[in-house]
């Protein structure tokens, strides 16, 4: 490819960026007001249970589904964690950002800062529920009511 080729290849990446700039830009709340407030109250802890391996992936038979469908004895749990409506990404990071130190609201925040303002109350609800199957346990503080 000559540099005429090479021209127009990098044309075509700065215009194909800028339209995912405007995408994202167009995402972002307008105000403050369009934010969700970390919710200080839900200090508690999660923390790995370090015997359960790999990724918890709601979607994926291979990577845990079928394994969660057994411990709860419900095919469709994933219907009772709202966060899993928001795509199995978000739920991956907040697993990610687990490390027995960050509080579910500080989780909250950092997860939220990458996707998208997300009530703490499902990461509140998803962490229950992890915690009942043994992916995490929770310490410290107690749970908001």
């Amino acid at each position: 490819m000559g540099e005429a080729g090479e021209r127009e290849e990098l044309s075509k990446a700065l215009a194909t960026l800028r339209e995912e700039e405007k995408l994202a830009t167009s995402r972002l709340p307008a105000s403050g007001a369009d934010t969700v407030a970390s919710a200080p109250g839900d200090d508690r802890v999660p923390e790995r249970n370090m015997a359960i391996r790999g990724p918890v992936n709601f979607y994926r038979p291979e990577y845990g589904r079928w394994w969660l469908a057994d411990k709860t004895g419900d095919e469709h749990f994933d219907s009772k964690i709202p966060l899993a409506r928001r795509g199995h990404y978000v739920m991956y990071e907040a697993v990610n950002f687990v490390d027995g130190i960050r509080s579910v609201a500080e989780i909250r925040d950092l997860v939220s800062d990458e996707f998208e303002p997300i009530p703490v109350e499902e990461f509140a609800n998803y962490f229950d529920f992890l915690a009942s199957v043994g992916v995490v346990k929770i310490k410290a503080g107690a749970r908001p009511h």
